[in-house]
């Protein structure tokens, strides 16, 4: 799923309560989504036939029996006793009320949540002493790696040098579990414009087999399950080397299509900052058996954070800059 493709989707009237929410939380009178150290966001997935909830630090599948309207919401029965009732707050926000009971002797839990289509208009507050570095300390990747891969696998390592220090860095891509769930993936690409997080999280090399964990960013690469028109990522590649970060990702459009789109960002090690920031942006459109069309964008010309560490993909669109018959076949 790739960012151009995630601005298209309109929620259901008739189904509001469908797709991804994430929960809100009130800081000084206004909506932000609470990032605590080293856990997970509260989100739910919904689907006609299920819930699933991942909590901060487990998960839970529901089920579901019935889904009834309710005065002005609705309610959604599992069958093991699970109820969870949906009201809107603020529609135009995407911000809804969830009461929550996992059980019919559990207490009901009131839980604000804002949906996948407006999560972006939020600002991101992490728990304090989670700033900047995520550990201080020193380990071996498998050490540091150990309490951050329970819901995940290890997808992808790209090794090389990330800050010009002359020493081995690696950059480890995760994959989350449950994008092995044919349920999951029916929920995802018919209700999301976004799939389940996949962390990226940077380990600078200290020397003799030992790294630190400097950066953790779960929207830098996207989600290879998305929505529009069951559109998904083929093929993924990401580097470390001299200083610069890459990634890229080859979109196929209808999981058949003649026209593949590949796109790459590009960032580059600030000594001085001790960062990475967005370089450029290059976005391909490849016909079956003909030359690449190939548009290159510098990140000045693109919105949204430029930081690595607070990149989101879903935020950035080179596409929009592209006019032509290719990229309109994609935005179908």
């Amino acid at each position: 799923m790739l960012v151009m493709l995630a601005s298209c989707q309109s929620r259901s009237d008739d189904k509001p309560y469908l797709g991804t929410w994430v929960q809100l939380t009130k800081q000084n009178g206004a909506y932000v989504i609470f990032q605590p150290c080293g856990l997970d966001n509260r989100l739910m997935r919904i689907s006609e036939q299920s819930v699933y909830e991942l909590l901060p630090s487990e998960e839970n599948k529901s089920t579901l029996q019935d889904i009834k309207p309710e005065g002005e919401g609705y309610v959604l029965n599992g069958k093991s006793g699970s109820r969870y009732v949906f009201t809107w707050e603020n529609k135009a926000k995407g911000i809804a009320v969830w009461k929550i009971a996992h059980a019919a002797s559990d207490p009901v839990s009131e839980i604000v949540f804002v949906d996948s289509l407006h999560m972006h208009d939020f600002k991101t507050v992490k728990e304090k002493g989670c700033e900047g570095e995520l550990s201080e300390e020193a380990g071996t990747i498998n050490e540091l790696l150990r309490p951050l891969v329970s819901d995940y696998t290890v997808a992808q390592t790209a090794k090389g040098d990330a800050n010009n220090d002359g020493i081995e860095d690696q950059l480890v891509i995760l994959n989350h579990k449950s994008e092995q769930d044919p349920e999951l993936y029916e929920s995802l690409i018919r209700n999301d414009t976004e799939g389940v997080n996949r962390p990226a999280i940077l380990f600078l090399g200290q020397g003799g087999g030992k790294f630190q964990l400097t950066f953790r960013n779960d929207k830098l690469i996207p989600s290879k399950l998305f929505s529009q028109n069951e559109r998904q990522v083929s093929y993924e590649q990401v580097s470390v080397n001299k200083g610069n970060i890459q990634f890229t990702t080859i979109e196929d459009p209808r999981g058949g299509g003649t026209i593949l789109r590949k796109v790459k960002y590009s960032f580059s090690y600030n000594a001085a900052e001790k960062s990475w920031s967005l370089k450029q942006a290059e976005i391909s459109y490849i016909p079956y058996k003909q030359k690449p069309d190939t548009h290159v964008f510098a990140a000045d010309k693109l919105g949204g954070p430029k930081a690595i560490r607070d990149f989101n993909v879903y935020q950035f669109s080179p596409a929009k800059y592209v006019n032509n018959e290719s990229n309109s076949f994609f935005m179908k």
